[in-house]
């Protein structure tokens, strides 16, 4: 996910395109990144906030390792035909991470404000976690421990 998931981005792994979504995986539209089919290796966030992505990817000829940074920025500059303001309060809603099943860290989950997908604006805001829960500690949050 970028941006506190205003894009969604999948892959298959011998691909030229990745697939984003901005409205939370109700429609997938293909972006073209490569023109020989490497095989993807890795795709994360290139910086916590942005629509930028680091794909990693091998050559299959050669094996050479291919490093390609996608800006998604200009993909959603169409936004700003919709509307001249940034995301307004009524354009976000209130998503809990689940807290059983493993969604608890440390102790804690958490409630986040996310842009609403059918929301036509830029997500800008900076902090989106709104309420920190506590949840039951478990020994998987050591990363290690003993069975007696």
């Amino acid at each position: 996910m970028l941006n506190f998931g205003m894009v969604i981005l999948s892959v298959d792994m011998d691909t030229n395109y990745i697939n984003y979504s901005s409205d939370e995986a109700v429609t997938w539209n293909p972006y073209e990144i490569f023109t020989n089919k490497p095989k993807i290796l890795y795709m994360g966030r290139f910086t916590e906030t942005s629509q930028k992505a680091l794909i990693v990817a091998k050559e299959t000829k050669t094996n050479e390792i291919l490093f390609k940074i996608v800006d998604l920025s200009q993909t959603f500059s169409f936004y700003s035909t919709y509307t001249d303001n940034d995301c307004g309060k009524n354009d976000y809603h209130s998503w809990e991470l689940p807290i059983s099943d493993g969604f608890c860290h440390l102790g804690h989950g958490y409630k986040m404000m996310t842009r609403q997908p059918q929301s036509h604006c830029v997500d800008t805001m900076k902090w989106h976690v709104v309420e920190i829960l506590k949840c039951k500690c478990t020994p998987d949050f050591f990363g290690w421990y003993t069975v007696l």
